[in-house]
């Protein structure tokens, strides 16, 4: 954090990437707040133990920690969640789904991850508060309780959090305090 305080107006870069490779998300990470969850655009989703990843220069290509299943797919959605905890996660056609952080594996057993969502992950976020978030492309937002949704199986294709025009695409879920 310390590289980025002597701010520059094209701004300081945080890490090489390869052709091809575009920054999708970021989130704080508190060893002690349990697990980074990883989702991928394609829907799929694992756990990784912050206390597995290490320090490194910022001109590193860092760690392979998720395997894309093609070429479009790719990181969509990263928080990190209590093991114990609920997260919920939103399609790109408006669906939520709600799943639990201890159905996601490991890295070591499957790096490709299993499925968490049916459909183009547009984001996702932990189960924390009372109430979530959506937003459109187009800038709509809506909030909804969270226990509106309840606990399915991966396999689920969620039910529907906002009705779009055509043309629209959810592109983040956020908590609501």
């Amino acid at each position: 954090a310390g590289s980025f305080r002597a701010f520059l107006s094209d701004g300081v870069r945080a890490a090489a990437l390869e052709e091809g490779d575009q920054c999708a998300a970021a989130c704080r990470v508190d060893p002690e707040d349990g697990d980074l969850v990883v989702l991928t655009r394609a829907g799929s989703g694992l756990r990784v133990d912050p206390a597995e990843l290490r320090q490194s220069s910022r001109h590193s290509r860092g760690v392979l920690r998720v395997r894309p299943k093609g070429p479009k797919d790719g990181v969509a959605a990263l928080f990190q969640a209590s093991p114990d905890g609920d997260y919920a996660v939103l399609t790109r056609d408006g669906r939520v789904r709600r799943g639990a952080v201890k159905e996601l594996p490991s890295p070591r057993s499957r790096a490709s991850g299993v499925v968490a969502a049916r459909g183009e992950v547009a984001g996702a976020a932990p189960i924390v508060t009372l109430n979530l978030g959506v937003m459109t492309r187009s800038g709509r937002t809506l909030v909804f309780e969270a226990s509106s949704i309840r606990s399915t199986s991966r396999y689920a294709q969620g039910v529907t959090a906002i009705r779009m025009e055509r043309g629209d695409r959810a592109i983040a879920l956020f908590a609501v305090p």
